[in-house]
């Protein structure tokens, strides 16, 4: 079971609310909350699903009840079922239909520069583990979240340190002098 007082907020981790003007949070540091939301919550499953070119984790998050945490592989399996429907009676398909979740996967700032989705991403999270209102809970108990806090942690990376660099200078709106993918920009 969750414990509440373990589970940290964006602000008390980060030392500021994500979202606060002029203040950019780094991947790593998002990294880490996320690996603390997965620690500290039997509603959050984090997991690595891979490294990016410059070798910044890739992860995924799972939001939802303990219970559906602990089912992933049969809402997987019941999810592909239902899209896949031929041979199912009418039956079957209303008890896969009753017994299965909605499942909603999100993919922040795919574009590196824009950075409110990557930045609110540990927001959402919290609120969605550690909310204790019925819509909340309904969620939980409905809904698997596949959250990817960011698609291109490295523009990211380049984006916030470009950014911190040049803070509080005439400078500070300019965008990167350069692509923020090793590849393709």
């Amino acid at each position: 079971m969750i414990v509440l007082s373990d589970l940290l907020s964006p602000e008390e981790f980060y030392g500021f609310k994500p979202g606060t003007d002029r203040r950019l949070l780094r991947w790593d540091k998002i990294v880490e909350y996320f690996r603390h939301l997965d620690a500290a919550s039997d509603r959050v499953k984090v997991e690595e699903v891979g490294r990016t070119t410059k070798g910044n984790p890739i992860i995924l998050s799972y939001i939802s009840s303990q219970e559906n945490l602990g089912r992933l592989g049969e809402i997987r399996e019941t999810s592909w079922s239902l899209s896949h429907p031929r041979g199912l009676s009418g039956e079957r398909v209303d008890g896969l239909v009753a017994e299965g979740r909605a499942v909603v996967a999100m993919t922040m700032s795919i574009h590196a520069s824009e950075v409110g989705g990557t930045q609110g991403a540990s927001d959402l999270a919290y609120r969605l583990a550690a909310g204790e209102d019925g819509l909340t809970q309904r969620i939980r108990e409905n809904v698997v979240l596949l959250l990817f806090p960011c698609a291109n942690p490295d523009g990211l990376v380049m984006t916030v340190d470009w950014y911190n660099a040049w803070v509080g200078t005439e400078y500070e709106g300019c965008g990167l002098p350069w692509l923020y993918h090793e590849y393709v920009g």
